[in-house]
């Protein structure tokens, strides 16, 4: 299967606005990728002698957009212990945010976190913020893997 027409059934199910987010997003990641694989950066090359790929990298890439644009705010909502959403309901329009909203929130975070991990990505992967980020920290970790912590 083509990987845009992958990415579309998976997010096909999100409203239109939010789906463009997100590839705008995965288009910019892919490119500032590009830039760094043609300037030969060295924590880029060093990832993939590493094993990543540029499949891997892609697929990090939507599920950091997905997190960072759908799965994070939605789970940062749902974590306070108490107040608001949690022993006091809201309601905003047809949604209520609750103690029972929560833990279906927090199930699906767990959820995504899982199956990055079953893909080979660090949960932790999900929580950066560009492709320099995330190329920055997937180099750090397989240096720390393997016992080098220097360039």
């Amino acid at each position: 299967m083509e990987r845009t027409t992958a990415v579309n059934e998976l997010l096909g199910a999100l409203d239109g606005p939010v789906r463009m987010s997100i590839r705008r997003r995965i288009d910019k990641m892919e490119r500032e990728y590009d830039y760094l694989r043609s300037r030969e950066e060295h924590d880029l090359s060093f990832a993939l002698s590493c094993g990543w790929s540029d499949q891997k990298f892609y697929v990090l890439f939507v599920l950091n957009s997905i997190y960072q644009l759908c799965v994070g705010p939605l789970h940062a909502s749902a974590r306070s212990s108490g107040g608001i959403g949690r022993n006091i309901a809201i309601r905003h329009g047809s949604d209520s945010y609750d103690s029972g909203r929560a833990r279906v929130v927090n199930a699906m975070a767990i959820d995504f976190d899982n199956l990055a991990s079953k893909l080979g990505i660090e949960p932790g992967l999900l929580q950066k913020n560009t492709c320099k980020d995330l190329v920055y920290w997937i180099a750090r970790g397989e240096r720390e893997r393997d016992g080098f912590n220097g360039h």
